[in-house]
């Protein structure tokens, strides 16, 4: 890994190269991130505090467990099958089956049923990752590639600490359920704040090629060699 890191070259960024908060397909990304960390922090701290709430504390491992297997599973399946449809397309529909996969914890109470949810969750949320970072490479600026991702995450990461710390006071003070419902509603305002947006990320709207990929690693040797 040491000797990966030492003979990697980095992009070299034009001169003029805009700003990443000036380009529109990045502001637009920002936002999304934003409010999916919040609603993702929050989820984070709703799901002890809902559990601890009725007295079902043992349950916050077993949900996390599935939604990280599901995760896992989700992640293999659209690897699998990235290269066969557009980047853009692909995160719109793994976003759609994302979002329909959180609705149910608008209704379900915290119980085991949470475990088969945070499977799907996870599950449909997979492939979304996968496609969201290949729409990242596709919208950014040449030159970017590391702190395209650094601002995408500084910016989830910001909202997501606030989500945790609203979530915990939401659950003790309107009860576990309204705790869970920010989740969810969080995801659907982000996936409708990118459908809104969608036209600034056109330049997503390609198919990933075996060439693009080796290009992207060419750089990098065996270590052991």
């Amino acid at each position: 890994m040491q000797s990966i890191s030492k003979d990697w070259i980095p992009e070299v960024r034009p001169p003029g190269t805009a700003p990443l908060w000036k380009v529109p397909a990045m502001r637009l990304l920002m936002l999304e991130g934003a409010i999916i960390g919040f609603g993702w922090g929050s989820f984070d701290v709703a799901i002890p505090a809902a559990t601890t709430l009725v007295h079902h504390q043992s349950l916050s491992g077993p949900i996390f467990g599935a939604l990280s297997l599901g995760t896992v599973l989700g992640g293999l399946v659209g690897g699998s099958v990235s290269r066969r449809v557009s980047s853009l397309k692909g995160m719109f529909v793994s976003y759609a089956a994302w979002a329909i996969s959180v609705i149910p914890l608008f209704f379900v109470r915290p119980s085991w049923y949470l475990i088969i949810v945070g499977l799907l969750i996870g599950f449909a949320g997979g492939p979304l990752q996968i496609y969201y970072w290949e729409v990242i490479e596709a919208v950014r600026p040449v030159g970017t590639a590391v702190s395209a991702l650094a601002w995408i995450w500084a910016v989830e990461g910001t909202f997501a600490s606030l989500g945790s710390a609203l979530s915990g006071s939401i659950a003790v003070r309107f009860g576990a359920q309204w705790s869970l419902a920010v989740t969810p509603i969080a995801i659907l305002l982000g996936f409708s704040v990118l459908i809104a947006g969608r036209g600034v990320l056109k330049k997503a709207d390609r198919r990933p090629s075996v060439e693009g990929d080796v290009e992207a690693i060419s750089d990098i040797e065996d270590p052991a060699q």
